[in-house]
Formats: structure tokens, C-alpha cells, sequence
């Protein structure tokens, strides 16, 4: 299942990467409505379900297919921690996400 390690690599992980640095650079105007407050939560929720959407994905790739899957899992994840680090870590806790932990769980394969 190349095509999901793929995908992985060539869709998800840049435009992941894309929408959070686009979402950082805008916190300024988020401010300014006085909207900042409630996107460290969204952040955290995203992060949530796109390691569901990741790990989903891994189960379906080939054994061999696996590995290269949970370092673009990792890439993804700092992503999520530089998005974190510009917004707060907001309930991050509650929903799930913990982006430093979870890149590197999933560096290490732990997941």
C-alpha cells in the first residue's frame, strides 16, 4: 500500500503543514476580534483527530510502508508543536494532544 505512504507524505503532511503555518501567521488579526482565545483548543482537537487519521492510515500500509508512515505521523506532530508554541497549548491536555510527547512517541515507533 505505497499509495497511502504516498499520500502520507505528498498530501496530508505538507498541507497539514501549510493550513497551521497560514493559521500562525493570522493570529494577529484572530486577536484583533478577539478570537485568539479559542483557537489553541481548536489546535489541539485538530491534532487529535489528524493522529487518528494517521494511525488509521499506517494500519492500512504495508509492514514495510509502516516506519516511513509514523516519521511523516512525527513531521506532522511538530507541526502541531510549532502551532502550539505560537498559540498556547490551550485544553491540548483534555482533548488528547500533546505534541511534544507525541512526536516523539512516534519517532520512537511507541505508538
Amino acid at each position: 500500500m505505497v499509495q497511502i505512504i504516498e499520500y502520507i507524505n505528498t498530501q496530508l503532511t505538507p498541507n497539514i503543514g501549510t493550513v497551521l503555518t497560514a493559521l500562525s501567521n493570522k493570529k494577529p488579526q484572530f486577536e484583533k476580534v478577539r478570537l485568539a482565545g479559542v483557537t489553541p483548543d481548536d489546535v489541539a482537537k485538530l491534532q487529535k483527530l489528524t493522529d487518528a487519521l494517521g494511525h488509521t492510515l499506517i494500519q492500512k500500509a504495508s509492514n514495510d510502508q509502516k516506519d516511513v508512515g509514523k516519521q511523516a505521523l512525527a513531521m506532522i506532530d511538530g507541526e502541531f508543536g510549532k502551532a502550539a508554541a505560537t498559540w498556547g497549548e490551550g485544553d491540548a491536555s483534555k482533548a488528547g494532544a500533546n505534541p511534544a510527547a507525541s512526536a516523539a512517541a512516534q519517532a520512537s515507533g511507541a505508538q
